[in-house]
C-alpha cells in the first residue's frame, strides 16, 4: 500500500471521527439547551403562579377588609339611629337550610343596601335577617332558629334569634337594638352587647372577623 493511499485513509478517519465528535458535541449542546429551557420554564411557571396566588391573596384580603369596613360603618349608622337589625356572617358550616326560607340573592355588601332593608318596616325584606357568605349577600330575610335557653328580658326576638343561630352553627351573628342602639354579638351559644363606642366596634369587628388591618 502506497504512502498516499495511508494518508488518505487516515485523513478520512479522521475526517470521520471530528464529524462524529462535532454531532456528538451538537447532540450534548442540544440536550443541555432542552434541559435549560425546560427548567427556565418550569421555575418561570412557579414564579408566575406563586405570583398569581400572591395576587389572589391580596385581593381577596383587600375584599375582606373592606367588608369589615363596610359592616362597621353600617352597624354603627343602625346602632345610632336606633334601627333594629340581625346580620349573619358564616363561617365554615353551611347555611343553606337558612337560606332557604329567605330570599336567596348573591348581592354586594353595601351599607345602602343594608340600610334599605332595615330601615323600611313595610318592606317585605325588613323582618328576617341578612345572610352573607364570604364578603357577599347570600340571602335576606331569613328566618333563624331562636334560642331555646332562658336570656335576660332586657333582650328581644331579633338577639334570641343571633344566640340561636350562634348555638346551631359557628356563623357569627351581628345584632342592634332598636331600643338601645347597642350593637350585640353572638358567638359559639354566648351573646354579648358591646359599650357604645365606634372604636370598640371597629376593634371587635376585625378580631372576630380576623382581619389584619394594612
Amino acid at each position: 500500500m502506497s504512502l498516499t493511499t495511508l494518508y488518505s485513509s487516515d485523513n478520512n478517519a479522521l475526517s470521520i471521527i471530528t464529524i462524529l465528535l462535532i454531532v456528538f458535541l451538537c447532540l450534548l449542546l442540544s440536550i443541555g439547551i432542552f434541559i435549560l429551557y425546560k427548567f427556565m420554564y418550569e421555575y418561570g411557571f412557579r414564579i408566575l403562579k406563586k405570583q398569581s396566588n400572591r395576587d389572589k391573596e391580596l385581593n381577596t384580603r383587600i375584599e375582606e377588609f373592606y367588608f369589615a369596613k363596610s359592616l362597621i360603618n353600617i352597624l354603627s349608622i343602625l346602632g345610632s339611629e336606633k334601627i333594629g337589625s340581625i346580620i349573619v356572617v358564616s363561617r365554615k358550616n353551611d347555611l343553606s337550610e337558612y337560606t332557604k326560607n329567605g330570599y336567596k340573592i348573591e348581592g354586594t355588601f353595601s351599607p345602602e343596601f343594608i340600610m334599605s332593608i332595615f330601615s323600611n318596616k313595610k318592606s317585605a325584606l325588613h323582618d328576617g335577617a341578612v345572610i352573607v357568605s364570604g364578603t357577599k349577600i347570600i340571602a335576606v330575610s331569613a328566618y333563624l332558629p331562636m334560642t331555646k335557653n332562658i336570656i335576660d328580658i332586657k333582650y328581644g326576638a331579633r338577639h334570641r334569634a343571633a344566640l340561636g343561630m350562634s348555638e346551631k352553627t359557628d356563623s357569627i351573628v351581628f345584632v342592634t337594638s332598636e331600643t338601645t342602639g347597642l350593637v350585640s354579638i353572638a358567638k359559639e351559644g354566648m351573646l354579648e352587647t358591646l359599650p357604645k363606642s365606634n372604636e370598640v366596634l371597629e376593634q371587635r369587628i376585625f378580631r372576630e372577623l380576623n382581619i389584619n388591618v394594612f
